[in-house]
């Protein structure tokens, strides 16, 4: 398992995190999951807690900084459709992507993690793990579910953050905005058109009912 991106710098919430909890919250008091009172972060408890983690950088979302470490502007896809070139197709690729994402973070890796103190994690995620040809899918939740599982085991939060929206909510290869370039050129954000916002807050509807 590869270690050096993944240990990349636990960022602040991301606006997409902050939405599930401005978009969903009866589903969040029925389910019990971290919320907000004022401006403090609460627990399921209502005690105000801070997080302390690690963001699981690179493991759902390819990123190219991340990946190859030359800061060239790389997204997701991009990657997806060389490996397609470089292995002999599409469904090479896919299996390659698909064993990345079960191998990069296991359950040794949160292990660690919380033996150094950590209480949390952040997961950055593409939102087509949970969309495909038109419809809400359930795919993301097999690597979801791991990761969970084994944080929970070691008494850790998890931090969902969609970090590639439908529309692209900004300008960067990190959220696989495929319409962008090195100059991050601004009118390729369409997150706030057409339906995008709906099928975000839709998928996030999805995860929060599993």
């Amino acid at each position: 398992m590869t270690r050096g991106p993944m240990m990349c710098g636990f960022k602040a919430w991301k606006t997409l995190v902050t939405a599930l909890l401005l978009l969903l919250p009866q589903v969040i008091v029925a389910a019990n999951f971290v919320g907000t009172s004022g401006t403090k972060i609460v627990d399921e408890n209502g005690q105000e807690i801070f997080f302390n983690g690690i963001n699981l950088g690179n493991w759902l979302v390819w990123e190219g900084y991340l990946m190859m470490g030359d800061f060239n502007y790389r997204t997701h896809t991009q990657f997806f459709n060389e490996l397609s070139s470089a292995l002999g197709g599409p469904s090479k690729a896919a299996e390659f992507e698909y064993q990345w994402r079960l191998n990069y973070v296991d359950e040794t890796a949160i292990a660690d993690l919380s033996d150094l103190g950590f209480n949390s994690v952040r997961v950055p995620f593409n939102y087509k793990l949970f969309y495909s040809n038109g419809n809400i899918v359930d795919d993301g939740f097999e690597f979801f579910d791991r990761v969970i599982n084994w944080c929970r085991t070691y008494g850790m939060y998890v931090l969902l953050d969609m970090h590639g929206a439908p529309g692209y909510q900004n300008p960067g290869d990190h959220c696989d905005n495929d319409d962008s370039n090195a100059n991050q050129p601004r009118d390729t954000v369409k997150f706030w058109d057409g339906d995008n916002v709906q099928l975000a807050a839709s998928i996030w509807r999805h995860i929060a009912r599993r």
